[in-house]
């Protein structure tokens, strides 16, 4: 929410246990049983895994999978991820800037090093390539926009949550803005006199 092209009617993924039952079942698996054992990696080294953890629940309790959490220190967590050495990782992202190139481009195009999910799409990739040098506003956030809805239809990564941060600020604290990415949020904050 707040990057450019955000699109609040985009809701690929909808709750339906009975229906992801149903596809497991006609995969070429066959069923939870058919599957191969599956790690879902994080990094750390201890204490903050209650997500992942939630997560390995709920697709045990939801569909009979058995998933094994485990995490990684930092740097051979990040030297597996360049391999492609995981079953399923769980990662976070913030922008650097406000724009949707920052997610697509750098997470999902075939070539990109930080595309750790190895996600490799010829058209996706010609989307995201034009994206980067046009110029007109709405045409480039409309190739974004067919990239991020290929990608999710694809399944690619599954989005957990959105940060929401929660702020207290006093009447006379003026320029006080909440951005969509990391950047110094009190870069142009003033004080007004107080009455």
């Amino acid at each position: 929410p707040g990057m450019p092209g955000f699109d609040a009617d985009l809701h690929p993924y909808p709750y339906d246990a009975a229906a992801a039952r149903a596809e497991l079942s006609a995969s070429r698996f066959g069923g939870p049983a058919g599957l191969p054992s599956i790690t879902l990696d994080l990094p750390g080294e201890g204490g903050g895994a209650q997500l992942p953890e939630a997560v390995a629940d709920q697709l045990s309790a939801t569909l009979g999978i058995s998933v094994t959490v485990e995490q990684t220190p930092w740097a051979t967590y990040q030297a597996e991820l360049d391999a492609g050495g995981y079953d399923m990782f769980m990662l976070g992202w913030a922008a650097d800037y406000a724009d949707p190139q920052d997610f697509l481009d750098v997470l999902f195009h075939g070539r990109s090093p930080m595309n750790h999910s190895m996600y490799a799409d010829a058209e996706v990739d010609a989307w995201l390539e034009a994206a980067r040098v046009e110029r007109d506003e709405d045409a480039r956030l409309a190739l974004y926009g067919q990239a991020e809805r290929r990608i999710l239809d694809d399944a690619v990564w599954i989005p957990l949550y959105t940060a929401v941060a929660t702020w207290l600020v006093a009447p006379y604290v003026r320029e006080f803005t909440l951005p969509p990415v990391v950047v110094p949020r009190m870069a142009r904050v003033w004080l007004a006199e107080v009455e």
